[in-house]
């Protein structure tokens, strides 16, 4: 009998993650919410990661991230956070840390 090099009823969290939302074991998005914290007034906004707008900070008109076409960048001084759901903070791997995982 052959044995096959991958294990297909059971992959990597990196296969995983690598592989398109929908031909994924269980399907999820790949876009999410993030707290990102301005340095001009320390005021926390929760903005989507995949936003197609310039958005600025509600206190001080700074800008906290701009659109790249797909994922949208901070800008470097800010600090961020991911919004998981609690279902979701076990499958999310090492490569993120759980510090970043705390909402405020």
């Amino acid at each position: 009998m052959l044995q096959l090099a991958k294990d297909l009823m059971h992959p990597s969290l990196a296969m995983e993650r690598i592989r398109h939302k929908k031909k994924r074991l269980v399907q999820s998005p790949n876009s999410y919410f993030m707290d990102v914290k301005c340095t001009g007034c320390y005021r926390i906004t929760t903005i989507f990661s995949h936003s197609q707008t310039v958005v600025p900070c509600a206190g001080c008109s700074l800008v906290l991230c701009q659109p790249r076409g797909g994922k949208c960048r901070l800008t470097e001084e800010n600090f961020l956070s991911r919004n998981l759901p609690k279902h979701h903070r076990q499958q999310i791997g090492p490569w993120i840390n759980e510090s970043e995982l705390q909402t405020s």
